[in-house]
């Protein structure tokens, strides 16, 4: 079981990301992600890790995200936002979890 956790300094978010059932607590100077980061963004990461692990997908089209953050924060951000959030997820999971071999 892998979790890990993002937090981008001056930003008011942070993103879980839960690769499997388990979780391994790793030391750091403040808390882990709070129960209402994981309530608002726990769907986003958990789409994409799901198409990722899944279904083997390379990419998840940014209009289901962008919908998916509609919903879980109240507000509308721009798909460049959107991509950049994505991006930052995928780049985890091919640290933690990756599907192709690298040159």
């Amino acid at each position: 079981m892998l979790c890990c956790a993002w937090h981008v300094p001056d930003a008011a978010y942070a993103l879980p990301l839960a690769v499997q059932t388990s979780c391994v607590a790793a030391p750091g100077a403040s808390a882990t992600v709070s129960a209402e980061t994981t309530a608002l963004w726990g769907g986003f990461v958990q789409m994409i890790v799901m198409g990722y692990l899944d279904k083997r997908w390379a990419w998840y089209d940014l209009s289901r995200l962008q919908l998916e953050i509609l919903v879980s924060t109240g507000r509308r951000m721009p798909p460049a936002a959107v991509a950049e959030l994505a991006q930052l997820v995928y780049t985890t999971l091919h640290q933690v979890a990756p599907q192709w071999p690298t040159k």
